[in-house]
């Protein structure tokens, strides 16, 4: 006699595959009326994951199995353009930027801080996220270029959820940190399919050396400044092990990826992220209002990269995650089977203060990117997006920036 709990079990089993279907009739609808881009062909040469459940022969309490394939990700790699492409080029030319870095030495400057908290001299703020891990690449690089003791140091909330920081203290006496504003960012090109390719970057190391040779006190051979420069070197793994170690998240924060993934039925590192970025203004709650044109566009974007992966990978292995609820909810409408949080974030720049529940969301949204094995960015900027762009840098996914105007 089948028992009520089998039943239960084979009923839910039912609601998946008609679940399925239904998404797939919505996906066949949307594309009678969609012109689909050719940027998501041929991404995935190999599946990912395979469906493959048999009741026969699997316990009825699983309700999916995945069966792993093996994937040659330095293929892929060569696919998904945007990873910081400019810095394979090795086109910045040290030898053309005239500088005197003997001049650091003579000062007795030994370790170049880099610190990232809300405010800093004269009382400018704080860039976001992304931002800051792309001036430590800068920083590391050049210290250990020039023979300088490279540190990292994390004066800002966000601490309470990087293991390395998280029982140090605050230094309030930090508030005459030097932000070095001037950037190397040449700008970015936009191809046809609305792909965002960033430009080699300019030269910069003349204006930094003159910076701290000029306006930089030295304390004890140490100096404090901060940056958001762009690296001008391919960044090597050494120096990623080394951020990583600056990113690993309190245990705390690893058990809440652990128990947020169990609850979303995904696995690490057999998901894709969908990342949107709609702007500060949305992030920061000024405006929560959408034009429909651009929920048509982002939804048709989204619609493209599923079903020419459809065969390959389930619809449920899709993880949004954006800067904005609204958003949320109207792609939700239209793929009721993609996974999303609800939860509240923030943008660590601007100098704000900031809700700690919002920080730790925002570290939770900024782990899962991390334990995925793809990321589609999304970006009403034309620049992309920084948050996704340089995790994905220091964590060796494949990514993808596509420009999408709000």
């Amino acid at each position: 006699m089948t028992s009520k709990k089998a039943i239960l079990a084979l009923n839910k089993y039912k609601n998946y595959f008609e679940t399925q279907e239904q998404e797939k009739m919505k996906l066949q609808q949307l594309k009678q009326n969609t012109k689909i881009s050719n940027k998501h062909n041929h991404f995935f040469k190999q599946p990912i994951v395979e469906y493959n459940h048999d009741p026969q022969t699997h316990p009825i309490n699983n309700d999916i199995v995945f069966i792993k394939k093996k994937l040659d990700n330095n293929d892929l790699l060569g696919k998904l353009i945007n990873k910081n492409d400019f810095l394979d080029k090795n086109t910045y030319d040290d030898e053309d930027d005239v500088f005197d870095v003997n001049e650091l030495h003579r000062r007795n400057i030994k370790v170049i801080n880099n610190v990232y908290q809300p405010r800093y001299k004269s009382d400018v703020k704080a860039t976001g996220f992304g931002d800051f891990i792309r001036g430590c690449y800068y920083l590391i690089n050049f210290c250990e270029t020039y023979n300088f003791e490279c540190k990292i140091l994390v004066n800002h909330p966000v601490k309470k959820y990087l293991k390395k920081y998280k029982d140090g203290p605050m230094y309030p006496g930090l508030n005459n940190v030097e932000f070095f504003i001037p950037n190397n960012y040449r700008g970015q090109t936009i191809d046809s399919a609305n792909v965002i390719h960033v430009l080699t970057g300019k030269k910069i190391n003349g204006a930094f050396v003159e910076h701290l040779s000029d306006n930089v006190r030295v304390i004890d051979g140490s100096i404090y400044i901060y940056n958001i420069v762009y690296p001008g070197h391919a960044i090597i793994d050494k120096h990623k092990e080394y951020m990583k170690t600056v990113l690993e998240p309190t245990d705390d924060m690893a058990q809440l990826v652990h128990a947020t993934l169990t609850n979303l039925r995904l696995t690490k590192k057999e998901y894709i992220i969908i990342h949107v970025r709609s702007g500060d203004k949305y992030l920061k709650g000024t405006s929560i209002h959408f034009e429909d044109d651009y929920i048509t566009r982002l939804t048709r974007e989204i619609f493209g990269l599923i079903n020419k992966n459809i065969e390959l990978i389930p619809i449920t292995n899709y993880l949004v995650l954006t800067d904005n609820t609204e958003i949320k909810r109207r792609i939700k409408r239209q793929f009721p089977s993609l996974k999303m949080l609800f939860n509240d974030i923030t943008h660590f720049g601007g100098g704000e203060l900031q809700e700690d529940a919002r920080i730790r969301n925002t570290m939770l949204e900024f782990n899962l990117m991390s334990s995925s094995s793809y990321i589609f960015s999304f970006s009403c900027y034309e620049h992309g997006s920084g948050f996704s762009q340089w995790c994905a840098e220091t964590y060796n996914i494949p990514y993808l920036s596509t420009y999408m105007k709000c």
